[in-house]
């Protein structure tokens, strides 16, 4: 994941790289509905500043949907396979249930 902080002055604009989920980060929510990336901006002068990224479920759906709507292919392949396997698991429902005995 890739962060840029941009201030006041373009030369001030610092940029930092983090995977995802790369560690815990002050005053980060210890929950299962999120996943947090810590960004350290290294280049800063004195003490470098950190920012924190926290993403929730609703995010990466988000992010999906947009990729898909630039025609990303892994994205828009998502889209479908969540729609089959949608469709798949109402089949289920529907053959499960028990058949009326007359």
């Amino acid at each position: 994941m890739f962060l840029t902080a941009l201030r006041s002055k373009p030369h001030l604009d610092r940029e930092a790289e983090s995977s995802v989920g790369d560690g815990w980060a002050r005053g980060a929510e210890a929950a299962d509905e999120y996943v947090h990336t810590h960004f350290s901006f290294e280049d800063y002068p004195g003490d470098p500043p950190h920012a924190r990224v926290s993403i929730a479920w609703a995010d990466v759906e988000a992010l999906i949907t947009r990729f898909a709507d630039k025609g990303h292919p892994v994205a828009l392949r998502l889209l479908s396979a969540d729609k089959l396997a949608g469709a798949v698991e109402e089949l289920t429902k529907n053959t499960n249930r028990p058949t009326p005995v007359a």
